[in-house]
């Protein structure tokens, strides 16, 4: 994997289906507390399972499990293969991803990503992918898909309130008054004098 902000540990089991799987993960003992934990889509579930019905139920019995242990979780799809008709796959498909938005967990398809007119992305078996190429494709899928996933689950940070600041009114009413106008003197003029006596004025 690619080095940098991640470190990656993995658990694969060659040939397992969704059940061996969750036996694998309640039984597992890790040498860390992963901060998140992506599912695969178990692609042995297309021999293993009659229809799509009995292979979702399944997966989401292996979903549980996972959640169980680690609360970070997400998806992704299976690699797709030559060797089963692409419509049985698509079905698959999207029996895992509905298990998968049920329980509320993101799923990444990664089908799109393969192009089954490129030969060179599997091996001769038609079902693993090639060294030199498809597993290139993948672990840069994986990582991308981490990365995705972990910057949308981290804690967004507290918005701090702003205090409103005071009314400004955008313009100022003006009185205008039309007539003469009038100055006030300061003080009463003489004639205008009044002395105020008990019982009469003067």
């Amino acid at each position: 994997m690619a080095s940098g902000c991640f470190q990656f540990g993995f658990m694969s089991t060659p040939g397992a289906c969704a059940a061996d799987l969750r036996l694998e993960v309640l039984n597992a003992v890790l040498p860390r507390e992963p901060d998140a934990v992506c599912v695969m889509a178990p692609s042995n579930n297309l021999t293993a399972s009659r229809h799509p019905e009995e292979a979702g139920q399944e997966f989401e019995k292996y979903l549980k499990a996972v959640c169980s242990r680690w609360p970070k979780v997400f998806c992704t799809g299976f690699v797709p293969r030559l060797t089963e008709p692409r419509e049985k796959q698509t079905l698959f498909e999207q029996e895992f991803h509905r298990r998968s938005a049920k329980l509320g967990i993101r799923y990444y398809p990664l089908a799109d990503y393969f192009s089954l007119n490129s030969l060179n992305l599997w091996c001769r078996d038609g079902i693993h992918l090639s060294d030199d190429h498809g597993m290139q494709i993948l672990k840069e899928l994986i990582w991308v898909f981490s990365y995705q996933f972990m910057e949308s689950s981290a804690p967004q940070p507290l918005v701090q309130s702003q205090r409103t600041p005071p009314y400004q009114p955008r313009f100022v009413p003006r009185v205008v008054v039309k007539g003469e106008e009038r100055s006030r003197p300061a003080s009463p003029l003489p004639t205008e004098w009044m002395l105020v006596r008990s019982g009469r004025k003067v």
